[in-house]
């Protein structure tokens, strides 16, 4: 939409909202830029207890900027009674700040005549500042909790709505309200409306530019048989007549009718125009997006032509759940629905965008739907959107979690470059060949699986200590493994270990006593670094010799931390912690801190090297590219260093530019083998060594059978992060499990069993 102009206090969070500054915690639990400057002691009449922490809230859901300290004349309150004075008196340019508190209103606040006035918590954290009316099962008429009518320049910020029968806010558009904003807000259990937008049938009266971001809006009850249409009249978003609105980086959940008949979590209809609808996320609620309706509203005029909606967008939502409907467009006009993900449960599975009564000039493009696009009596133009059964083409539907995973490959680079979406849901820059749906793709980055933070890298509350020698020897499930920094040691416990290998310098288990590993070598050794261009051995070999450090969590985790490396500008850190069952897990964090990846992929490479095993090759589950039959067994057999050394799974697709001159044999020397389940393993004196991945990793399998001398296998994987981002965090986890067996690696005896056991221990 078109910039517009605002006046104090109002235009601070317009810049603010443009330029996205300042990050807070996902709109719920932030602390603002007012907290312990402007707080005052007092509270209102009841003390706060904080809301539950909303753990269904994704780590990577765009966070809203922290407001800047009030200007002008700021009224403080923290009292119901000094509440409903203020809202009485407060003047242009004026704030109204409340103290943390539980305010319970006996009565509508009623913003009437004001001019760039806001109404804001002191703290800046919505659940500690919470407004309530008489109650969700009060029936009281027109229980609201605070309507905005004829003003200009309002902003509604940082505060809680809960626990009323009516409408949380209420924008009375025939009343010409402009430039309303609501931030940062949480609603919860609001009966019909959390905001409600009303109209009358003068055609030329709206609310005009105005918009809802960063909020939450969330039920935990569902309306009883005996309210409006059996229970069914509800909704989170429901406003007519508006012009020039934005609702974007909102949160839904939980907005439900009793029968499954509910309005949709954000629903614009009645002369509006101008409405951009984006990066908003909505899980298990009855609809998700409505632009208009099959019916009509009393705010309709008689014999007026029925446009609801005109020159809107909705684009780059996550649509998760609910037994209706995904999107919905009736009487919609120049309508733009892109790059939107819908997972539509098997109820109503077809229903993903509906395309109704009197919708025309629309593009529906990009959109990713698992269900269906139903033209419904409208008309729309169709264009790469992905549809039909998608099933692991997201990393969890049933929780809301709609990242592509590596298996989305009718989706990843799929779409048609667009120049008004640039960005995905979480305001990451799309590729030049962008992905269908809201999500733009990045192998390793840990926001698809919505992982937190686990090394000390990135995880504060992480405790270790800096052991005297360069390793430390970890015991737990009859496993006995020594992990070393990049240091030479030559002692009776690594005798003859060499600079430059780290990781695990030696694997013992309680029924083989003999190292795995080649003594002077290790196994999950950090060994390479590369972007496929043209570099000195020492570049690519850098994570053998930048100085780590050794980290001693407790008597089985250790990590190797390595700050950035001096090319590279790579800094990561690798955890290894013993887990039950002779298994140990490998997690590798890592950031990017300089713009070095010329051909914009960082491959990262790991190798253990095998200490004459009786026979040098691997196995795995798959099948021969250009092979009739089905994935079953195979023999992974490279006879010499770089030649079909590297196995791809099933749907990697990807190709990687290198140089023709690129000194590394092994990454890009492919076999025709193709792996279907992400895992491999190899024999050596009555034990296998497994190693375990994660689908969505796209790990590739790379073997040579001379990598630590002659006799001496090398069982390697590599892993690459496709458009690295400077300062983005990344991660990695695989695990590995040395476990006795019997006979050799391509008996039945010994495969069955592991393929067995593999789903116990394979990561997540």
């Amino acid at each position: 939409m078109k910039p517009y102009p605002m006046k104090q206090p109002a235009i601070i969070l317009a810049a603010l909202l443009c330029a996205g500054l300042m990050p807070q915690s996902a709109g719920i639990s932030a602390q603002g830029a007012e907290r312990g400057g402007e707080t005052t002691a007092a509270c209102a009449d009841e003390a706060v207890s904080p809301a539950p922490a909303s753990s269904w809230i994704p780590e990577w859901f765009p966070k809203a900027p922290v407001l800047p300290p009030s200007t002008g004349t700021v009224i403080r309150v923290s009292t119901v009674e000094e509440l409903l004075a203020a809202v009485d008196r407060v003047q242009q340019d004026g704030t109204i700040l409340l103290a943390e508190g539980h305010y319970r209103l006996p009565r509508v606040l009623v913003l009437q005549q004001k001019k760039n006035i806001m109404l804001r918590s002191a703290s800046g954290d919505p659940a500690r500042t919470i407004l309530s009316g008489k109650g969700w099962d009060s029936q009281a008429g027109g229980d609201d909790i605070l309507h905005i009518a004829h003003c200009e320049g309002v902003t509604i910020a940082n505060l809680s709505f809960t626990d009323c029968r009516s409408y949380g806010i209420k924008v009375q558009a025939e009343n010409a309200p402009k430039d309303i904003h609501i931030y940062n807000c949480r609603f919860r259990d609001i009966g019909v409306r959390a905001i409600k937008g009303s109209a009358a049938q003068d055609p030329n009266v709206r609310a005009v530019k105005g918009s809802v971001r960063f909020c939450v809006f969330e039920n935990t009850r569902v309306p009883p048989a005996d309210w409006l249409f059996g229970g069914d009249y509800i909704a989170a978003i429901d406003m007519m007549a508006l012009d020039d609105w934005t609702f974007s980086d909102n949160l839904f959940r939980n907005i439900r009718g009793r029968n499954g008949g509910g309005c949709a979590a954000i629903f614009i209809w009645v002369r509006s125009r101008g409405v951009v609808v984006e990066r908003n996320y909505i899980l298990d609620c009855d609809r998700g997006v409505a632009f208009g309706n099959p019916g009509q509203s009393t705010a309709n005029l008689s014999g007026e032509p029925l446009v609801y909606v005109a020159d809107g967008i909705i684009r780059n939502n996550f649509i998760a759940g609910g037994p209706d409907c995904g999107i919905e467009l009736w009487y919609a006009d120049r309508i733009k629905v892109q790059h939107n993900t819908i997972w539509r449960p098997e109820q109503n599975w077809r229903r993903g965008i509906r395309i109704g009564t009197g919708t025309a000039h629309t593009e529906v493009v990009n959109n990713l739907v698992h269900g269906e696009i139903l033209l419904e009596g409208g008309e729309a133009d169709l264009s790469h959107n992905l549809t039909g059964r998608l099933d692991r083409s997201c990393v969890d539907p049933a929780s809301g979690n709609l990242a592509l995973t590596s298996a989305a490959t009718r989706a990843i680079d799929q779409a048609v470059p667009l120049p008004d979406v640039t960005e995905d849901i979480r305001r990451r820059s799309r590729a030049q060949r962008p992905d269908v749906g809201a999500w733009e793709f990045e192998a390793g980055d840990p926001s698809a699986a919505g992982a937190v933070p686990v090394t000390s890298l990135a995880n504060a509350s992480v405790r270790y200590t800096v052991p005297d020698k360069p390793y430390v020897l970890l015991k737990h499930s009859g496993l006995e493994v020594v992990v070393v920094d990049n240091r030479a040691v030559d002692d009776a416990v690594l005798p003859g270990h060499r600079a430059g290998y780290h990781g695990i310098a030696s694997l013992r288990h309680v029924q083989q006593p003999r190292n795995l590993f080649v003594p002077a070598y290790a196994g999950l050794n950090f060994e390479h670094i590369h972007d496929g261009t043209l570099k000195p051995r020492e570049v690519l070999f850098e994570p053998r010799h930048a100085p780590m450090e050794l980290r001693v969590l407790n008597d089985h985790t250790a990590e190797l931390y390595q700050a950035p490396t001096p090319y590279w500008g790579l800094e990561s850190c690798m955890r290894y912690e013993l887990l039950d069952d002779g298994v140990v897990e490998l997690t590798f964090e890592c950031v990017p801190r300089r713009d070095t990846f010329t051909n914009s992929y960082m491959g990262l490479f790991w190798a253990s090297y095998i200490d004459q095993p009786e026979s040098l090759d691997i196995h795995f589950r798959g099948f021969a590219e250009g092979a009739q039959a089905q994935a079953g067994w195979l023999r992974g057999v490279t006879p010499a260093h770089g030649t079909w050394a590297t196995h791809r799974s099933q749907d990697d697709q990807r190709e990687f530019a290198h140089d023709s001159t690129f000194p590394l044999e092994l990454p890009f020397g492919f076999s025709r083998l193709r792996y279907v389940e992400p895992w491999y393993f190899g024999v050596c004196r009555g034990m296998a060594f497994v190693q375990m991945f994660r689908a969505q990793d796209i790990v590739r399998l790379t073997q040579s059978p001379s990598g630590g001398g002659s006799g001496c296998p090398a069982w390697d994987f590599q892993w690459f992060i496709e458009k690295p981002r400077t300062g983005q965090r990344y991660q990695l986890v695989m695990r590995v499990a040395y476990v006795p067996v019997k006979g050799p690696g391509d008996a039945a005896s010994v495969r069955d069993p592991i393929a067995r056991w593999v789903p116990r221990w394979q990561p997540r």
